[in-house]
């Protein structure tokens, strides 16, 4: 089981990228954000989706030299068209134009459509906090069959549709909600799979509507569906993500109208607001007061002392920038038999 430094995961991510027919610069930036979230302790949006990655890539269901266009530019309105490219550095240039914007402007708001998977959602939370900006983010799937029921169903009408909703805090890290509106990420059951472990009760049924743990349903034909969390909340949230990041953004819903070609494309749809124009002078100590009696609070278990949203991530990448990424031989094999067929040299330690 190797132990990566951040810097020799993402050159390892970048050197498969690049073999699979990647350019360079995209292969890097895709590579670094792989890295990074396997650092903030995300396994399942990490170095272990690049088999999948390199599957569109070698198939044509990504474009690796897209720019992707301006749909609409209209005062404080963006729609970005990625046009099937990698999701990070498409997405994120996008971003810090509606950064630009809502810099200037105190708000932006920011569709994206037909972008590759754009990866852990929190990351581009982040780069908008780390510019005094707060950010609600939305995210649905399409290009491929849907993998959650709703709740009270026995059969999947949508995916994960992550949300992502970021506020900032000094000093540190902000306050940033990432979540799946399903129980579990997908690949978090395909990351539990491959490690033949079960999942916890309450997050599965077979294709039979049937509770499990088992997270091979998943794969199983006919498949199963993961569960949204806390029942008609989270579907709720589901289907809110679903009409606000595919129907407004114009990128598409899972609807069967549209076509599932195995592609995974993302739509995203997103609101950047400037605090500082709603609450001049006073909002960051706001923030800071309630951070304070939040941790104030005394946690059941000593050893696991109340934390903010973002605060795990935090500590996280702090802890891997120190020590390391480890890779354990469920997630290590694949990326080890991948760099065979690429003929790229794999890292042992660094």
């Amino acid at each position: 089981m190797p132990t990566l430094s951040l810097a020799a995961a993402t050159s390892f991510a970048a050197s498969l990228l690049e073999a699979a027919g990647a350019p360079t610069l995209v292969a890097q930036s895709v590579a670094a954000h792989l890295a990074d979230a396997d650092a903030c302790g995300y396994p399942s949006h990490g170095l272990s989706l690049l088999p999948s990655y390199i599957d569109d890539l070698v198939a044509g269901r990504i474009d690796p030299r897209a720019h992707g266009r301006w749909v609409l530019e209209a005062g404080p309105l963006l729609v970005f068209d990625a046009e099937h490219g990698f999701g990070r550095p498409l997405v994120e240039g996008a971003l810090k134009q509606a950064i630009a914007v809502a810099v200037g402007s105190g708000a932006a708001v920011l569709a994206v459509r037909q972008s590759h998977h754009l990866g852990r959602l929190g990351a581009y939370a982040e780069i908008a906090a780390a510019t005094d900006l707060a950010v609600l983010m939305f995210a649905n799937v399409v290009g491929r069959d849907p993998m959650v029921a709703p709740a009270g169903a026995r059969e999947a009408r949508f995916s994960t549709n992550p949300i992502a909703i970021a506020v900032p805090s000094l000093p540190g890290a902000p306050v940033l909600l990432d979540i799946a509106t399903s129980g579990i990420a997908m690949n978090k059951a395909r990351v539990a799979q491959m490690r033949g472990e079960h999942v916890a009760p309450g997050l599965l049924i077979d294709a039979a509507g049937q509770p499990t743990d088992d997270p091979a349903v998943m794969t199983a034909d006919p498949r199963g569906a993961l569960l949204p969390f806390g029942g008609h909340k989270g579907s709720g949230l589901g289907m809110l993500a679903e009409l606000l990041a595919g129907a407004l953004t114009g990128g598409g819903t899972i609807a069967p109208v549209h076509p599932r070609d195995g592609a995974t494309l993302n739509n995203l749809f997103c609101v950047l607001i400037d605090p500082q124009r709603l609450n001049p002078g006073q909002w960051r100590d706001e923030v800071a007061a309630m951070l304070a009696y939040l941790h104030s609070d005394e946690p059941i278990d000593p050893s696991q002392p109340v934390q903010a949203p973002g605060e795990p991530e935090a500590h996280a990448r702090a802890a891997a920038t120190r020590d390391g990424i480890s890779y354990e031989v469920a997630r290590w094999s694949p990326l080890t038999a991948l760099a065979g067929q690429l003929a790229v040299d794999v890292p042992h330690e660094a």
